[in-house]
This record gives structure tokens, sequence and C-alpha cells, in this order.
């Protein structure tokens, strides 16, 4: 198959509606085929070419997260755990929830480490135009989702970290500061978590 072939019929058709969940928006039955859709295409290819547009550019790595994610491609969870284990890693927040999908029966440790890293890259690069492209408030609506679901209190332990205490003193937070309340997305992760039961 040439890459032509490979992006036509398992990237463009899918990664604009997964964008930020944009498929939320459509009805149960379209977004059950989707996710029907993505699985079989998903396990179609191996695990080697899905790490490979894992590590692409953005369009094949979303696609290909949710691919391994709805799937329960558990064998590749490591994969998706480096991508994101970079600092600044941007956009990333199709790992993240794809991340939650193969996890969501394990503490929120890895999510905090990220939110940490992110803010630290941030800290020290302190660009306004990265802030919102670095899926902190994707990390704290999982944290948040996985609390609830656990009865835990993971995002107390976030809010009180001394990176985020550091983080909030950057001017470039207050403007924004809205988006890093858990109910910014939270809403969405339980939705989706109610489709992949």
């Amino acid at each position: 198959m040439t890459e032509s072939e490979l992006y036509s019929k398992y990237i463009i058709p899918y990664y604009g509606v997964l964008m930020r969940m944009n498929f939320l928006r459509r009805t149960n039955n379209q977004i059950t085929e989707l996710f029907n859709s993505l699985i079989a295409l998903g396990n179609e290819l191996s695990d080697e070419i899905l790490i490979e547009l894992l590590n692409d550019s953005w369009r094949p790595s979303k696609v290909s997260a949710w691919m391994i994610g709805l799937s329960k491609r558990h064998v590749l969870t490591s994969e998706i755990e480096k991508y994101l284990n970079k600092p600044g890693t941007r956009h990333g927040e199709h790992a993240l929830i794809n991340l939650l999908l193969l996890k969501k029966d394990r503490p929120s440790e890895y999510f905090i480490k990220f939110i940490k890293q992110q803010i630290a890259y941030l800290i020290e690069n302190e660009n306004k135009l990265v802030i919102e492209d670095l899926s902190i408030e994707w990390a704290i609506a999982i944290i948040s989702y996985l609390d609830k679901i656990y009865h835990t209190n993971y995002l107390c332990s976030v809010y009180n970290s001394f990176e985020w205490n550091e983080f909030i003193k950057l001017d470039l937070y207050s403007p924004i500061k809205n988006r890093f309340e858990p109910s910014y997305h939270e809403e969405k992760i339980v939705l989706l978590m109610e489709y992949v039961k």
C-alpha cells in the first residue's frame, strides 16, 4: 500500500471528526459506526504501522491513537506514554484520551506527571502561543473524571503542587484560567466513557 492510499483510507476520513472529540456532536448511531470503523481499520494495521503513524504529523497521530485506544491494543500503551513523555508535546489530547481508554482502571499518576512536565516546559519557555497547545486542560479533566469514579483526590494534589503554583503566577495564566477548570472538558470525557463501556 502506498502512503497516499494509506492516508486516503485510514487518515483523511477521520482526523477532522476526532479533533477535540468533534464526533460528540453526532448521533449515537453515528458515533457507534465511527468507533466500529476505527476499530476495524485499526485491526487491519500492524503494531509497527500504528506506532509509525502515532509518531508522524498530527493528523495520522490523532487517528492512530484512537485506533489503538478503541481497539484496546494494550501492547501499545507504552508507545502512547512515550509519545506524551516529551516536554512540550503539542495538541496531545488524542493521546491522553486514549491512554485513559487503555488505563481507565489505574490511578492518575501518569496524567499528573504529564501536567508537571508540560508546566515545566511552559515556565522554561514562557511562550503565550504555546500554552493552549499543551493539553494541560485535557489532563485535568481526565484526572477529575478518575477522581469521581474512584473516589480519589488526585486533582487536589495537582492544584497544590509546586509546579501548579508556579504556573498560576505567570501573566499568561489569568486571561485563560477558566480553561484549567475540570469542567472545561470533563463533560466530553464523561460522554466518551459512556460510549466505550
